[in-house]
C-alpha cells in the first residue's frame, strides 16, 4: 500500500537544463528525495548550487533532465494544472505584477484551483482566506494596493496566498529575503508550526542556516552539482557536511554553538577566565576583535595579557592585567577592549 505520509517523491532525479544537444547539470542524480506530511525541510547551499532550480523542479514548473518527480505515485509533470495546483503550492521571490489589486484579493485567488474559471468563493473559500491572512499575521494589509507594500510584505502576502490555496505541499524559494531578523524568526517559527499542526510538508530554500538548525525536521544541502546532503541538522553539523559546504579559509563554522565566525589574521593570544553570561559574551568580543582566547600560558611563554571576571555589588567588573604588576579594572567589555588596544599599541 502506498504510504499516506509521503507527499512527494523522486525517482533517480538530476536537474538542470537543455539547449539543444548541450545539458546544463544543476544536481547531479540520481537523487531519491521525498517530502513527507508534519515535515519542515530546508534547502541549503551557496549561490548557484541550484536551489531554485530544484524547487522548480520538484513544483512541476521545470522538466527534470533525468528521472521524475510523483505525487501520490503519479508523475507531477502528468497533472492537469488544476490538479498541481491542488497539489504543491509554490511562492517565489519575484514581485507579482498586478500591482492595482487589493492584498486580500490578491490571497483569495490562491482559492482559484477550487472556485474554478467563474472564481466564485463559498463559506469554505472565505475562511480558508481568512485563516491564510490570519496565519501570515497581514490583517492590517488586507485592503491596501500591493503598489504600496514593501518587498517584506509583499514576500508575507504571497506566503498568505500560498497557504489559502491549502495544498498538502507547500514550497518556498528564500521566504525570508526581504524580512528584517523578527520577522525571519517569526515566519521560520510559523512555518514549523504550520508543518506540525496542519500535517503539510513544507518545503523551502533559504541561507538562513542557524535559524535552520533550529526549526527543520531535515535538511537538504546542496554543496556543487556533484554533492547533496540531507538528513537531520544535527547529524549534518556532526558529520562535517556544513563545514564542508560553506568552507572558506577566513569563515570558520562553531559545531558547539551552530553559528559561523570571521577568522583573523595574526591573531594575538589572551588568557581569560571567568564564568556565566558575561564570560560567553566577553569570549565573543575577544574573538571579534582579534584576540585568540586561552585558558593557560605555558611556563616560559612571551607575556601574555590576563582577564579576569570579577563581581562587584552583583555587576560584572573586567580585571586586566597587561604586565606583572600593571593591573587596571573595567566595567564593560568597550572599556576593556579600549584598555586592550592602548596596552598593546
Amino acid at each position: 500500500m502506498p504510504d499516506p505520509t509521503r507527499l512527494l517523491q523522486t525517482r533517480d532525479l538530476q536537474t538542470g537544463y537543455r539547449s539543444g544537444s548541450k545539458k546544463t547539470i544543476t544536481t547531479k542524480g540520481p537523487l531519491a528525495l521525498e517530502v513527507r506530511a508534519g515535515q519542515l525541510i530546508c534547502l541549503l547551499g551557496p549561490n548557484g548550487a541550484g536551489k531554485s532550480t530544484l524547487l522548480r523542479t520538484l513544483a512541476g514548473l521545470h522538466p527534470p533532465l533525468e528521472g521524475r518527480v510523483e505525487s501520490k505515485g503519479v508523475d507531477v509533470r502528468q497533472l492537469t494544472p488544476t490538479q498541481r495546483a491542488r497539489t504543491v503550492s509554490l511562492v517565489l521571490t519575484e514581485r507579482v505584477g498586478t500591482h492595482q489589486l487589493t492584498v486580500y484579493s490578491l490571497v483569495a485567488l490562491g482559492r482559484y484551483p477550487y472556485s474554478g474559471w467563474m472564481g466564485g468563493l463559498g463559506e469554505t473559500d472565505r475562511n480558508a482566506i481568512e485563516w491564510a491572512i490570519e496565519a501570515a499575521g497581514i490583517q492590517t494589509l488586507r485592503d491596501r494596493k500591493l503598489f504600496t507594500l514593501s518587498d517584506g510584505e509583499s514576500q508575507k502576502v504571497m506566503l498568505a496566498r500560498a497557504l489559502a490555496q491549502d495544498t498538502p505541499v507547500l514550497m518556498l524559494d528564500e521566504p525570508t529575503a526581504h524580512l528584517d531578523l523578527p520577522s525571519r524568526i517569526r515566519l521560520m517559527r510559523l512555518l514549523h508550526q504550520l508543518a506540525h499542526q496542519t500535517n503539510k510538508g513544507i518545503l523551502l530554500s533559504t541561507h538562513e542556516l542557524e535559524l535552520a538548525l533550529q526549526v527543520a525536521d531535515e535538511v537538504w544541502l546542496l554543496q556543487n552539482t556533484a554533492t547533496f546532503h540531507r538528513g537531520a541538522p544535527e547529524d549534518l553539523v556532526l558529520n562535517g557536511a556544513f563545514e564542508e559546504a560553506f568552507a572558506h579559509e577566513d569563515i570558520h563554522f562553531d559545531k558547539l554553538t551552530g553559528t559561523f565566525s570571521i577568522q583573523h589574521d595574526n591573531r594575538k593570544p589572551v588568557l581569560f577566565t571567568g564564568e556565566g553570561l558575561p564570560s560567553w559574551w566577553t569570549r565573543r568580543a575577544l574573538q571579534r576583535n582579534g584576540f585568540f582566547v586561552v585558558g593557560s600560558v605555558a611556563a616560559g611563554a612571551e607575556p601574555t595579557p590576563r582577564i579576569s571576571l570579577i563581581e562587584k555589588e552583583g555587576q560584572p567588573y573586567w580585571r586586566l592585567e597587561s604586565a606583572p604588576g600593571d593591573i587596571q579594572e573595567f566595567d564593560s567589555i568597550a572599556a576593556l577592549l579600549a584598555g586592550l588596544e592602548q596596552r598593546l599599541h
